[in-house]
């Protein structure tokens, strides 16, 4: 990914210290409870189709009484020396982003917040956990949002296979393909979603991006996909880490079979079967996706939905 769209998605969505500021709320009182959220993108390096839902957890959160400010972390491009070795290729993803959480902890010029979240979706939610027992202190909950974190049903590892032997084949075939392929990809991304997302993707996916995202799921092949249906390097019960995970899933995710969500404890899941995988091509799914998420904000840090038991969320539509 460019060094200056790098630079220009952090200064984007970096709100550090006055995040109600942004929405003209009244400052914090010793009432409120701050929560900071990293939040790890599903789609490596497409970026924008975040920026709604970010703003939404700010918003919405403080109209339930949760000062909220959010840090989406971008990942570094991948040398394609790392295809040889995957594991390789997420520490190294691993540790940037670990960089990034560094840097802005020591540039933080307000209080530290009350509490920390790691929100991923997706391949994020992988990258989350890989980071989790990494940090200091350690977040008080994780959620994953349809996570990637082992082997996907058939239609999952299908499209994987395929963007390997994109991935492996493009430099054969010439620059001119590679422009060809990325246009392609930009209009499949913009006709799955809605017209005010599609707004956001702005000038498009370019080459050198789509090059990126098929490295990445090279790489995700062969180290997610790889691990077959075990998750002990999930810690699912919070046992290891002290972090307590949550999972959002819907039914039918080929990324996120159903042994993922058997697996899980009922407590600490949340069925959203109504909403699909890629939530973030419609701005509908992220309102949904917002409510989700702050309710189980507020049953970790407490507030007026503290009490609140986790609820299926198709019996509220």
């Amino acid at each position: 990914m460019p060094q200056k769209q790098q630079e220009q998605r952090k200064e984007h969505d970096q709100h550090l210290d006055h995040p109600a500021a942004d929405i003209g709320e009244p400052k914090s009182t010793a009432e409120d409870h701050s929560v900071h959220i990293y939040f790890f993108s599903g789609n490596p390096y497409v970026y924008a189709l975040y920026d709604n839902l970010l703003s939404l957890l700010r918003i919405r959160g403080h109209a339930k009484g949760h000062r909220i400010s959010t840090l989406l972390v971008t990942y570094p491009s991948l040398p394609d020396f790392f295809l040889a070795d995957p594991q390789a290729a997420f520490a190294y993803i691993a540790k940037d982003v670990h960089q990034q959480i560094w840097a802005h902890e020591r540039a933080r010029h307000s209080p530290s917040p009350t509490h920390t979240i790691l929100v991923g979706h997706s391949f994020g939610a992988y990258i989350a956990n890989l980071l989790l027992p990494h940090l200091t202190p350690v977040p008080i909950a994780s959620i994953y949002l349809f996570p990637f974190l082992s082997e996907p049903s058939w239609r999952g590892k299908l499209q994987l296979a395929l963007a390997d032997q994109a991935y492996r084949r493009t430099p054969f075939l010439g620059s001119a393909l590679h422009g060809v392929t990325s246009r392609l990809f930009d209009w499949v991304l913009r006709f799955i979603s809605s017209p005010f997302k599609r707004q956001s993707l702005g000038g498009g996916i370019g080459p050198e991006t789509l090059r990126a995202i098929l490295r990445v799921a090279a790489c995700e092949r062969a180290e997610i996909g790889g691990k077959g249906p075990d998750l002990s390097h999930v810690d699912m019960h919070g046992e290891r880490h002290g972090s307590m995970p949550y999972l959002v899933y819907t039914e039918g995710d080929e990324w996120s079979p159903r042994y993922v969500w058997d697996a899980w404890p009922e407590e600490r899941r949340v069925d959203m079967s109504h909403v699909p995988h890629a939530f973030p091509c419609h701005e509908a799914h992220d309102e949904e996706v917002c409510q989700t998420v702050l309710q189980i904000v507020g049953k970790v840090v407490g507030g007026h939905e503290g009490k609140e038991a986790l609820t299926d969320t198709r019996a509220r539509l």
